[in-house]
């Protein structure tokens, strides 16, 4: 059972779950790629299940995870993160525990997979138009994912009632984890990873099932809205905004969490309240503008890749890579990449969407004339415009 699973998440793993597409894996943390280990695939799914299946003298599973890397990724918000890489054949036990972890909490009405902000920002809008002048409380927890406390989620996570042997491996992960800078080899700068390690699916549904429990502790308060580690309510006066505020304070605090005091605020809906890259007001939702800045430069990095590709080698097929510009352009304003562009269905147009089809064009007629081919005038190019017009007609 457990080698159809791992084989059947294989192949799952290897499809982009949004665009369908083929995906490749970054080589793992032990210098394996994605060739050599679909080369002996079948010799890899067997001896991996070998192990879970078979037991030390603690009872424990003989299988163990290997030493992470990690790199740092700067943050837009300042500072930066740590994404870990763990071993090709990691990745896929981590995904098979991560799969059974969502299917047992589904059992218990406990949804883990990451909510859309959209769908956090449509109810966190239906809620305040029950109240006449409503207070909001905007707050987020400090170093989320570093500062769960692994062994209690971990628990939590064992409640589900997930099979023995996903149990067994989840509390075998869980016991030590040691990461290493991905530049450096051997041992010498090994460390204990704390928290849950950013860059693993598994650790995305463990800090979920934290964050649902902080949910469901100040259901007995007020409603939270959550997105990952971001914490909206909403209440109907000051008084009542600093009581329930208190109160996530002590649940946080229990929780073995930390709000982020700077990030702590409380005001009126009229004052415009920031949340999840929109700026909220009464009648109305404004794009916050370092979004749409952050929006519009990736559409510049794309067309620079493909710059960058050509000055590589000019011998290749231009038309080819100006599809695949065109291809990439149009897959990000359907919403087949990170962008999201759907979050932004329910702004305010004040303009901006043509003006970012401004940038966005020009990134067009620039890469024309650096591959010398003609651009028609006629052309009807890819428009952030016309996506979102067609998105708030939905």
């Amino acid at each position: 059972m457990v080698i159809s699973e791992l084989e059947s998440i294989w192949q799952k793993m290897k499809v982009h779950p949004i665009t369908g597409e083929q995906k490749s894996f970054p080589i793992g943390s032990d210098g394996m790629s994605t060739m050599v280990f679909e080369k002996n695939l079948d010799l890899q799914l067997k001896e991996i299940t070998r192990k879970i299946n078979a037991r030390n003298e603690y009872g424990e599973p003989l299988y163990s995870f290997g030493t992470l890397v990690f790199y740092e990724r700067k943050k837009a918000s300042g500072g930066s993160r740590r994404i870990y890489l763990p071993r090709l054949k990691d990745q896929l036990v981590l995904k098979w525990i991560h799969t059974h972890l969502i299917e047992s909490a589904k059992k218990k009405q406990i949804t883990l997979q990451t909510q859309s902000p959209l769908e956090v920002v449509e109810r966190f809008r239906n809620e305040l138009a029950q109240i006449e002048n409503p207070i909001v409380v905007r707050t987020d927890i400090s170093s989320f994912f570093d500062s769960v406390p692994r062994d209690r989620v971990v628990g939590l996570a064992l409640s589900l009632d997930l099979p023995l042997e996903v149990g067994l491996m989840l509390k075998v992960w869980a016991k030590k984890i040691i990461g290493r800078p991905f530049w450096i080899t051997g041992k010498s700068s090994d460390e204990e990873v704390l928290g849950l390690p950013q860059g693993l699916s598994i650790s995305a549904t463990l800090a979920e099932l934290w964050g649902t429990e902080i949910e469901r502790k100040m259901s007995a308060y007020v409603k939270v809205f959550r997105f990952v580690d971001d914490i909206c309510f909403v209440t109907n006066s000051q008084e009542e905004a600093e009581l329930y505020l208190d109160a996530l304070r002590t649940i946080i605090s229990e929780m073995g969490l930390t709000l982020s005091e700077k990030k702590t605020h409380i005001a009126s809906l009229s004052e415009g309240i920031p949340w999840l890259g929109m700026v909220h007001y009464p009648s109305e939702v404004i794009a916050e503008t370092s979004r749409l800045e952050k929006w519009s430069k990736r559409f510049i990095f794309m067309r620079k890749e493909v710059s960058q590709e050509y000055k590589l080698n000019p011998q290749q097929d231009k038309n080819q890579l100006l599809e695949s510009f065109y291809y990439k352009v149009k897959q990000e304003l359907k919403g087949k990449t990170s962008a999201r562009p759907q979050w932004y269905s329910i702004v305010k147009d004040d303009g901006q969407w043509k003006k970012m089809d401004q940038l966005l064009h020009a990134q067009f007629k620039i890469l024309h004339k650096q591959l010398g081919i003609p651009l028609d005038p006629e052309a009807k190019l890819p428009s952030i415009h016309k996506q979102m017009i067609s998105r708030n007609k939905k």
